[in-house]
């Protein structure tokens, strides 16, 4: 089944984290999206260390490109949590603090 090369991250997980994630994977209308992807990617690519990232990609349904970024980040930190955003904070909030909130963004005619 396996027809790219063999993943350069393989998952290693303990029982915990495994059950953890399964769990994860379960939880779709209080989980986000995104988090159920992540622990579907890490989960499959445990399950079945033979697979490459394209039959991961496909099962799950997302890019190998993904797969790849999550299978490196397990590697690293083992977690699916995103990472903290580069930068400084912002400088205004975006939420309408104000009534005229709008005015102060867009010129008037």
């Amino acid at each position: 089944m396996a027809r790219g090369p063999k993943p350069a991250h393989a998952i290693s997980l303990t029982q915990e984290q495994y059950g953890e994630l399964q769990h994860i994977t379960r939880l779709r209308e209080s989980a986000g999206h995104t988090q159920v992807v992540r622990a579907k990617i890490v989960v499959l690519a445990y399950e079945h260390p033979d697979w490459d990232n394209g039959t991961i990609s496909r099962k799950v349904g997302c890019t190998d490109r993904t797969v790849r970024m999550w299978r490196r980040r397990w590697e690293e930190v083992a977690s699916i949590q995103e990472a903290p955003r580069p930068g400084g904070p912002r400088f205004f909030s975006l939420s309408p603090a104000r009534p005229n909130h709008r005015a102060c963004l867009h010129p008037s005619d």
